[in-house]
């Protein structure tokens, strides 16, 4: 590819300012500076957001009404019209439909994974563009996972019934503002092993959200680590992150606790702005009219031939020139180097940038991070700090999508973990090991793991 170069001209339009408020270039992170997504309640907020963004559909916005009947009542005036009884057992009727629909706190009860598509949005703007987010990098539009939200097969005739009655508007999303995926593997992963939790409908019901909430996090927490690895980083496989499990004691040796766990995510969270912004210039080419993002990995396998190399590294040399004298530091050296090298000129890029941001907005924009994972995967452990968290329940999800239907050696189990970018130390897993014990899904022979094996859980 020859006379790769970055496109000046476009560069010098997009930032006015050092910030500037949008770029020709596709968005990789739904986050922003001047809001802190925090996911203090789980997932569950987002879900019914993110599942219409799967399907393509919408609901009509519900007006909070003075009666607190008053949106529940035409749905339940719609089935009583439907159904054949006494007037006299109206109202009992009614009061059993509305329990059944909305049990005791106002919200739909999800008996059908159509369900989801009627659950409400959320009211911050920002949570609902981290549905669409998650819906774009993860999901990637695969009709197979769409399909088991928009099928309305029931097995019994009132679910059927009022499946038949719930309706939900389509509505098209143009391909402009899409996230573009950085990470398919983990997709791939998710996808499968949402589909064949699907297949096991009680347990999808209770667990979707949560496997859900567990993929979006880490895809986050692993974009981070492939960013700050530059040309080194491997965006083919995970980047196994160590959990500490809830009910375990820790201390201070622990990989958990060390820079193998969440330590090392909470040291670069401000990098993660940086590292957005750096590749998005880098991502200004001036063969691209779609404008896609680059990450300094691809770049470096675009540019093979040594004069393409040469070419991009002189316009970025320009860049880093004009980028400096548009945005001065105080005392700053007017000399500035120049690079000869591609992963050099690149890092070179991200410390001037890192210098110019606005420090406060890059630590707002990494608390997003934190915020996503919320106390769900991030959990304080008192003077030792806080910690990637991996509770029972989680755990054995994860053990469930793995093993899936045919007995799986333990030592194999824990390499499904770490594709998903799990990971335990020695005593994290012994005390695994006596969790499956206990609970009965551990075929033991003898004490190497090779001569164990984790049953089925569903």
């Amino acid at each position: 590819m020859m006379n790769l170069a970055l496109n000046l001209d476009q560069l010098k339009i997009t930032y006015k300012s050092i910030h500037p408020p949008s770029s020709p270039v596709n968005p990789v992170l739904p986050f922003v500076t001047k809001t802190v997504v925090e996911l203090k309640g789980g997932f569950d907020e987002l879900v019914g957001e993110y599942v219409r963004q799967i399907c393509g559909n919408t609901t009509q916005a519900q007006q909070k009404q003075k009666d607190e009947l008053e949106f529940e009542d035409p749905l339940i005036l719609q089935l009583t019209s439907q159904i054949e009884f006494n007037t006299e057992v109206q109202e009992d009727l009614e009061r059993f439909l509305r329990h059944f629909l909305f049990g005791t706190n106002r919200s739909m009860n999800v008996f059908h994974p159509y369900i989801y598509n009627y659950l409400p949005a959320p009211e911050k703007d920002s949570l609902r563009k981290c549905a669409a987010f998650i819906s774009d990098v993860l999901v990637e539009g695969d009709q197979a996972v769409a399909e088991i939200f928009r099928d309305k097969q029931a097995d019994d005739l009132l679910t059927e019934l009022i499946l038949e009655n719930l309706k939900v508007v389509s509505a098209s999303r143009k391909d402009k503002g899409k996230h573009q995926g950085l990470l398919p593997f983990l997709s791939s992963l998710y996808r499968e092993d949402l589909l064949y939790m699907n297949k096991h409908r009680d347990y999808f019901l209770s667990h979707f959200s949560l496997l859900t909430h567990f993929y979006a996090f880490n895809y986050i927490c692993q974009l981070l680590f492939k960013f700050e690895r530059f040309i080194e980083a491997d965006y083919s496989q995970a980047t196994p992150l160590y959990f500490a499990l809830e009910w375990e004691t820790l201390s201070k040796r622990r990989k958990a606790t060390e820079g193998l766990g969440y330590r090392a995510i909470k040291e670069k969270l401000p990098h993660l702005f940086v590292h957005v912004h750096t590749m998005t210039q880098l991502s200004m080419l001036s063969d691209t009219e779609d404008q896609p993002f680059i990450t300094y990995v691809e770049l470096d396998k675009r540019l093979e031939l040594d004069q393409d190399r040469a070419n991009f590294v002189d316009s970025l040399n320009q860049w880093i020139l004009e980028y400096a004298k548009k945005f001065p530091l105080n005392g700053e050296d007017e000399s500035f180097r120049t690079y000869n090298e591609l992963g050099e000129a690149m890092e070179g890029l991200f410390k001037r940038v890192q210098k110019g941001v606005n420090q406060e907005a890059a630590v707002k924009y990494g608390r997003n991070l934190s915020g996503f994972g919320g106390k769900t995967f991030i959990k304080s452990r008192s003077s030792l700090g806080q910690v990637f968290n991996m509770t029972q329940e989680m755990l054995l999800l994860l053990t469930a999508v793995c093993v899936k239907d045919t007995r799986m050696p333990l030592n194999k189990l824990f390499v499904e973990f770490a594709k998903r970018g799990v990971d335990f130390d020695r005593l994290s897993k012994k005390a695994i090991i006596e969790l499956f014990d206990a609970l009965n899904i551990l075929d033991k022979k003898s004490d190497s793991g090779d001569a164990q094996y984790v049953k089925p859980i569903l």
